[in-house]
């Protein structure tokens, strides 16, 4: 099955923007015969879009049933593509940093809620949640099916108390899906940090060591964000934490690859 990266440029707390920049993307998966595509974390409403005034934020976050990813379906069936992004997600009344698979056919495939706290920060009040746990979840497209996955967002993979569950799950999944927003200079994510022990390496050589706690193919997405000091792309395939395809961080750009 061939799998797209995508990075596009995505701006901060700009949905309308965002959104049309994804579905202009969706058309080159479906040129290229991508089966599936794949954006970041929080990629659909920008990952600064919270306030976390609750208020204000109960007021601009997704239901399933938005309008937003009705048009998100609607582009997947017309390209015949799958696809996942991320969005900050109405429960319930809760708030969630959660990451949607659509099928070819523009259906949920999977709804992955991020089970890590690091997307919030302290002040948040009880109403934004975290999820309980991981999962693995197939697709019932063609090319697709006999095929599982389970996602990852960002922090998910650097919490050790997280980590037995995640890797029970490596001998049932064909591949990981690690979408995140990650701000970092591109010279220091390219510094080869080998302390993988030091809680600032934030880099792409401690990145692709932590990948290699799975045993199967882990696939990272970061967005790309234009403004200084920002998120800068970087699109990975990893297997045992080695790269076997890439595109290196620094502009927005895609990758395809196979598994």
């Amino acid at each position: 099955m061939k799998i797209m990266l995508a990075a596009p440029e995505l701006h901060p707390d700009d949905l309308g923007s965002n959104q049309r920049q994804m579905l202009a993307t969706m058309e080159q998966p479906a040129r290229e015969g991508a089966d599936l595509l794949l954006f970041g974390e929080a990629s659909l409403p920008g990952f600064d879009a919270l306030s976390f005034d609750y208020a204000k934020d109960i007021r601009k976050v997704l239901s399933l049933h938005s309008p937003e990813i009705a048009v998100m379906q609607e582009a997947a069936c017309h390209h015949a593509v799958a696809v996942g992004f991320g969005f900050f997600e109405n429960y319930l009344g809760g708030i969630y940093s959660s990451y949607l698979i659509l099928d070819q056919q523009g259906r949920v495939a999977d709804l992955y809620r991020r089970v890590s706290p690091g997307w919030k920060e302290a002040r948040a009040c009880a109403d934004y949640r975290e999820g309980l746990s991981f999962h693995s979840f197939s697709l019932s497209d063609r090319k697709l099916s006999g095929r599982k996955f389970a996602t990852l967002i960002c922090g998910d993979l650097w919490e050790d108390k997280l980590l037995s569950a995640i890797c029970a799950l490596d001998s049932e999944v064909d591949a990981f899906f690690w979408p995140v927003h990650v701000d970092i200079a591109v010279k220091d994510w390219e510094e080869n940090n080998t302390d993988y022990s030091a809680a600032d390496n934030i880099s792409c050589s401690a990145y692709a060591h932590q990948s290699s706690l799975l045993a199967k193919p882990v696939l990272f997405i970061n967005n790309f964000l234009s403004d200084p000091g920002r998120a800068k792309g970087g699109l990975y395939h990893w297997e045992k934490g080695r790269a076997v395809a890439h595109k290196p961080m620094g502009r927005p750009d895609f990758l395809m690859t196979e598994l």
